[in-house]
C-alpha cells in the first residue's frame, strides 16, 4: 500500500523541472512503481533501457545541462521516501 502512495504522490514531491520532464518523471514513476512487473527489471536496466538514466543524460548532454544527474535522482527518490 505504501508504494501505491508514494507512487501517486511523485508529482506533487518532485521540483516543477522534474515533473516538467516526462523523461525523467517516467524514469521516477519506473523505479517505484507498485507492481513489480512495471519497474526496471535490475539496476542495469534503469540506466540502459530506453527509459533509462543514460537517455536522460544523453538528453542533459544535449541541451548542454549536464550535471551529477545521479546525486539529483537519488535525492528526489529519497524525498518519496
Amino acid at each position: 500500500m505504501w508504494r501505491v502512495s508514494r507512487h501517486s504522490r511523485i508529482k506533487k514531491k518532485l521540483p516543477e523541472e522534474v515533473r516538467n520532464n516526462e523523461l525523467l518523471l517516467g524514469l521516477c514513476r519506473k523505479m517505484i512503481a507498485p507492481d513489480p512487473a512495471k519497474r526496471f527489471k535490475s539496476a542495469q536496466a534503469a540506466d540502459l533501457d530506453r527509459q533509462g538514466a543514460a537517455n536522460f543524460h544523453r538528453q542533459l548532454v544535449k541541451a548542454d545541462l549536464a550535471s551529477e544527474y545521479e546525486n539529483d535522482l537519488r535525492t528526489w527518490l529519497e524525498e518519496l521516501t
